[in-house]
This record gives structure tokens, C-alpha cells and sequence, in this order.
């Protein structure tokens, strides 16, 4: 162990070792405080606090309903497929917010007119499919609101609940990964599961790394591989050949526990109700908190490099999520005492990754530098933000209070991630590309589900491509402002003005179309080579 600016770096004799490979040891030992408060613990075939410590974020749990015993008829009569629809009906949701997929089809498509619970119930008989996606209903006709709101404040996470309404022989989806954690309920009917992991050469002939990986940790590596970390990757049946999977047979009463990232899909063998509960951890992961502070601290904090780090396999472990149960006094009242062990536990683990960012720039930058719009960060520069990351508490405090802000309903105020079949959102949704983006002071009218104009002020001067690109996008036009607001001076517009003030139009672009990401994985393939290259910032 050396120190460093104030920060402790950790240094392995053996290999550089990604930190979310050891994540799971702090996570484990953390307790689930919430639990008692819960009369829908009895939903859980198993322990919860077990369930946290020895399988959340780490490996697939199956359980038959021969083994546990569990009860499914209190959570079937919550789940009546009329109720569920007279509430969509109410709320006027059927055309949009329930998928329907058609036989064979795989792919969610509209419906032609908006049914009767009659028509639904023959397109049924006929081999058409429905998923009823609960959060898109207002909280006042919303079915399963209590146990939806009860999870949330058992594991901190905001929660989906969808039930899934197969025809017999029917394949909804094509294997694919989720973007988070779900519990599967079978009601039921039978389904023929497959669920895969990648194998464990992956981890030591792709990436070089040494250690018993968890599942989640080796899917972790293969969205990366596949360059889609935010999860809902579709894959091909083929595809699982070369995956380890396992095939089983869920009926009433069954239960499922997978993990972000786990290959999955099923087939009906008969008519099918299941429940799919989702943990959605999309803004909060520690990525997540570290951007909070790099938005409110932007000439202390690089979100740039930060960012990129993150897209490499030395920097996965900022997509672990944070512990949801352990926000519980910043979302609701508790005792003093409660909050600072809460807190401290936090704090523990937030060291860890700062840690690991200064172990990089120690390992990484020391020969090698890295080159963003013309300006080469060192390992020097590096430690510095590493430094002021550590030794605030304020700081975290700041980002766990933003991301603290995360409940059920937060999901159908942002953009939806991707997933897979989703409806797309129609251009008057209200809800466009710059409500994943942070950084602007003003939205502009022209912004759209797969665009976003931007009004952008900041102390130093700066482009829209550096802006854009900030973000994970790419520009498409920067124009001078008039007076602080989204008028434009001049309709001839460019990326690379360097302005204190601008409008920016930034617009998503995948990570592996960016040169700086080769760059990273670059750096990390020849990080032994020695370099002829040094310079200070």
C-alpha cells in the first residue's frame, strides 16, 4: 500500500485487478435493516437478508415451489388478468403502455384498435402474447401499488412489475439480456426456461484476468465484450451455444432470481401467467454519484475521463450498484445513530472505488498518457481529482442525496434506457434525450426522443463537442446564444466553437464508433509496454 496525495493506493504483485471482482465481499457484509417492516417478506420463498448477502449482483437463484413451499395464490389473486386490464382501460393506457406480440413475431407490435377484455381473451386463444407494464399507470389505478412501493422501501431500488400473458407454445422475446436485476414469479401454466453465462474463458483468454468470477461478474465482461453495458442485448439462439446454460421448467409457484446481464428466454408450453419484478439501477450506480459530483464540481472533476475509464474493464466496478437499502435515511426519517452507520457503510464502499481509480492512474498513466480534444491527462493530474474525490465526505453526501431522489415513479419521468422491444417514444411523449444528460441550464423546444439543443454555460470555455461528447454523445451543430437564452445568433452553426455559452445539438452515438474508447482498450492491452511518451499536463 502506498500513499499518494492523500489517497491510498492499493497496488497488486500479481496482476491489475478489477475492483468490482471484489465488490461483492464489502456488499455481502452489509445488513438489510429494512426488512422486518415488511408483511410482503412472505412473498419471498427465501431468507432476504440472505438473499442480499450471499446471491444479490452475484448469482442466478432458482427455486422450486417443491422445495420452498411458497404459497403463489395471495400473489395470483393480486395478478387477475381482468383487473389488470379494466385498470390499463381506465387510465386509457391499452394502445400504449401494453405489449402485444404477435405469433412468431418475437417483437412487440401495436395493436390495431383498442380491444375489449373479449377480443384480448381470442387474440389469446389464438396465439398472441401481452406483457402489462404496471409503472406506466397512474399511482391511482395502478394494481400491486402497495407491493410495488413495499419493495422499494425493503431494497431501496425503484421496482417494475410486469405480467407477462403467453399463448401455449408461444416465445415473447428472443434471448436477450435485462438492463437490471429481476425476481420471476411463475402463476401459472409451464414455461421452458434457458438461462446462460458466459463462460469463464472469457474473463482469462479475452480480458487476462485470474480469479472465480461470480455470473454476474462474467456478464458483466460480455456486455462490455459486446459493447453494451446498459444491458437489453439481443442475441440469437445460436448464440447460447457458445454460452454455459441451464434449461429448467418453471411452474405455479416457482421462483427466479437473475441477475443484470444473465442471456435468458423461455417458451410457453401451455396458456402462461408470470410476474417479472424488475430492480432497476440504471441512476444508481456509483458512476452515477461520481457524476453528480463532477456536475456540481466540473474544473475539479473530469467527467470526461472518468467516464471513459468506466467503459474499460479496469473501470466496471463504477457500475456497481449502490447498496439501495442503505439511502433509507435519506429518503425517510431514522435516528441519528442509524443514519451515520448507514453512512460510514457508504462511505467504505465509495473509498473502495476511489481507490481503484487512483490504483489505475497510478498503474495505467504512469507511462502511458491519454489524449481527449487535445489534451493529455497524466497520472499526476489524475491523482489530483483522485485526491479531491477522497477527502470531502460532502461530496458523497451530495451524490447520494441526487441519486437518493430515485423512487418508483422517477422510472416514467427520465428516458427509458433501451430495451428490448419497447415501444419507441413518439415525438410528443414530452420525454426527450436531454433527461439523460446533465450539464445544460435550458432545454429548447427543438429537442426530441433522439436529439438534444441545449442551452450550455460554464465558467471555462469550452465546444459542443467536448460537451456533447461529455455525455456519451455526439454533436450535430453548436450555435452562439442570444442573451443567456435558446435563440440562435446565426443559423450556421459549428461543433468546435469554444464559448462560455452556446447551444449544443447532441444527438446518441455508440461507444465503439469513438476513438478515445480503442484508446482505452488500447491502454489496457499494453499496459506493461514501457512508452517513449511523457509529458505533465
Amino acid at each position: 500500500r502506498r500513499v499518494h496525495g492523500g489517497v491510498r493506493i492499493f497496488s497488486s504483485t500479481v496482476s491489475m485487478f478489477p475492483a468490482f471482482f471484489v465488490i461483492g465481499v464489502i456488499s455481502s457484509s452489509l445488513s438489510l435493516q429494512n426488512a422486518a417492516a415488511s408483511p410482503y417478506q412472505q412473498l419471498f420463498p427465501i431468507s432476504l437478508e440472505s438473499f442480499f448477502q450471499n446471491s444479490f449482483n452475484q448469482r442466478m437463484v432458482f427455486i422450486p415451489q417443491s422445495q420452498s413451499n411458497f404459497d403463489v395464490k395471495p400473489l395470483l389473486e393480486m395478478t387477475q388478468f381482468r383487473s389488470i386490464f379494466d385498470a390499463f382501460e381506465r387510465d386509457n393506457k391499452l394502445l400504449t403502455a401494453l405489449a402485444h406480440y404477435p405469433p412468431e413475431v418475437h417483437k412487440s407490435r401495436p395493436l390495431p384498435n383498442k380491444p375489449t377484455f373479449e377480443e384480448l381473451q381470442e387474440m389469446l386463444n389464438t396465439g398472441h402474447s401481452f406483457v402489462l407494464r404496471l409503472e406506466h399507470i397512474s399511482t391511482s389505478n395502478r394494481p400491486l401499488l402497495e407491493l410495488q412501493q413495499s419493495l422499494f422501501n425493503l431494497t431501496g431500488f425503484p421496482v417494475t412489475i410486469h405480467l407477462y400473458v403467453s399463448a401455449a407454445a408461444a416465445q415473447v422475446l428472443n434471448p436477450h439480456t435485462d438492463p437490471y436485476d429481476i425476481f420471476v414469479y411463475q402463476l401459472s401454466g409451464f414455461k421452458d426456461w434457458r438461462t446462460c453465462v458466459p463462460r469463464p474463458e472469457l474473463a482469462t483468454q479475452k480480458y487476462h484476468l485470474t480469479g472465480n468470477l461470480t455470473q454476474a461478474q462474467l456478464c458483466t465482461l460480455q456486455e462490455l465484450a459486446r459493447d453494451n453495458l446498459a444491458g437489453c442485448t439481443p442475441y440469437k439462439a445460436e448464440d447460447t451455444e457458445d454460452l454455459e446454460c441451464n434449461d429448467f421448467v418453471m411452474k405455479a409457484g416457482d421462483f427466479l432470481y437473475m441477475p443484470k446481464g444473465i442471456v435468458h428466454y423461455a417458451i410457453t408450453r401451455e396458456r402462461s401467467f408470470h410476474l417479472t419484478i424488475g430492480l432497476s439501477r440504471a441512476n444508481m450506480r456509483w458512476l452515477t454519484v461520481i457524476k453528480v459530483i463532477a456536475n456540481a464540481y466540473p474544473l475539479k472533476v473530469n467527467w470526461v475521463l472518468i467516464n471513459a475509464y468506466s467503459q474499460t474493464v479496469l473501470g466496471l466496478h463504477l457500475h456497481d450498484a449502490v447498496p439501495g437499502w442503505l439511502l433509507w435515511c435519506f429518503r425517510f426519517e431514522c435516528s441519528s445513530t442509524d443514519a451515520h452507520e448507514k453512512f460510514e457503510q457508504l462511505s467504505e464502499i465509495f473509498s473502495y472505488h476511489i481507490n481503484q481509480i487512483g490504483e489505475w492512474a497510478w498503474n495505467v498513466l504512469q507511462s502511458d498518457l491519454v489524449k481527449i480534444y487535445d489534451v493529455q491527462y497524466s497520472r499526476d493530474y489524475a491523482i489530483k481529482m483522485v485526491s479531491f474525490l477522497a477527502n470531502d465526505p460532502k461530496l458523497l453526501e451530495l451524490g447520494l442525496r441526487e441519486i437518493a431522489k430515485e423512487d418508483n415513479e422517477s422510472l416514467m419521468k427520465s428516458t427509458p434506457k433501451p430495451e428490448v422491444d419497447q415501444f419507441a417514444l413518439s415525438p410528443d411523449s414530452g420525454v426527450t434525450l436531454c433527461d439523460q444528460m446533465v450539464g445544460w441550464s435550458t432545454k429548447c423546444n427543438s429537442s426530441s426522443p433522439t436529439k438534444c439543443e441545449v442551452l450550455v454555460t460554464a465558467q471555462e470555455k469550452r465546444t459542443c463537442d467536448e460537451y456533447c461528447w461529455s455525455q456519451r454523445m455526439l454533436c450535430i451543430e453548436g450555435f452562439d446564444d442570444v442573451d443567456f437564452t435558446c435563440r440562435r445568433k446565426n443559423q450556421r452553426g459549428s461543433c468546435s466553437l469554444k464559448l462560455n455559452s452556446q447551444i449544443c445539438v447532441c444527438k446518441q452515438q455508440p461507444a465503439t464508433e469513438a476513438p478515445l474508447f480503442s484508446r482505452f482498450k488500447q491502454l489496457h492491452q499494453n499496459r506493461s509496454k514501457p512508452s517513449t511518451t511523457v509529458a505533465q499536463q
